[in-house]
């Protein structure tokens, strides 16, 4: 991680012309900005520190986009898709990747600020005294580390909206919790693209969690929601 008490985001556009003016702009408002303009320069990057959120162009010549989306994802870092490339069947599929949020171009630079506090917000660890480990069905949910951990000690990344998710739903055992509430905790916005999107991410966090303890976990409610089926302790 880097050392400035700053964010850093990484910002991955091949276009000199919307990257360099959103690069000044992001760092007048406090970010600590990096820039890549190719796959290989966003490699060296990601590996000279990792930045606290990355913004991305799914549009990047050289890779498949999503796919480079949802491996991101899993190293940790939360992402922003911003891409011109504006059709619900591609922000859903941003979505359902690992994206945190998708914004289309072109967008109001303010927008973008406003999304990536809220992505931020979201990615905070657990305050002092908090409890930092949510324990059930054999399994260990890291606050901190953003890892669930099996029993033999072996760890399992999870992207950003499974983490936002499961964190919600082992937070609130036992409780029905609507639709509207889980895409709260993952997307922070209820639009209709991320209505849709969140089914994959529930029944691929749903099914996860099943083979990883060998018990449905996640109860639909029909007509209410769903349920976190389990006992959960805090450490």
């Amino acid at each position: 991680m880097h050392s400035s008490s700053s964010p850093a985001i990484l910002i991955v556009d091949e276009a000199h012309d919307h990257r360099d003016p959103l690069c000044g702009y992001l760092g007048r408002q406090g970010f600590v900005t990096r820039c890549a303009n190719t796959l290989p320069e966003m490699e060296r990057r990601l590996k000279e520190d990792r930045p606290d959120l990355i913004l991305l162009d799914v549009s990047m010549r050289g890779g498949d986009g999503l796919a480079l989306c949802r491996r991101l994802s899993e190293m940790g870092p939360p992402v922003i898709v911003a891409s011109a490339l504006g059709e619900d069947t591609d922000r859903i599929l941003g979505l359902e990747m690992g994206a945190q949020d998708y914004l289309t171009k072109p967008y109001n630079p303010r927008e973008l600020l406003a999304r990536i506090r809220a992505v931020l917000r979201r990615a905070r660890p657990p305050q002092a005294g908090a409890a930092s480990v949510l324990t059930f069905a054999g399994l260990q949910l890291d606050l901190l580390r953003r890892r669930l951990v099996k029993a033999d000690g072996e760890s399992t990344a999870l992207t950003p909206n499974e983490f936002n998710l499961l964190r919600t739903f082992a937070e609130n055992p036992g409780r029905a919790l609507t639709r509207a509430q889980l895409i709260n905790s993952a997307h922070e916005g209820e639009t209709e693209v991320r209505d849709r999107a969140i089914n994959v991410q529930i029944s691929r966090l749903r099914k996860r969690l099943r083979d990883e303890s060998g018990h449905d976990l996640i109860v639909t409610l029909r007509g209410k929601g769903y349920v976190f089926d389990a006992q959960v302790a805090r450490q």
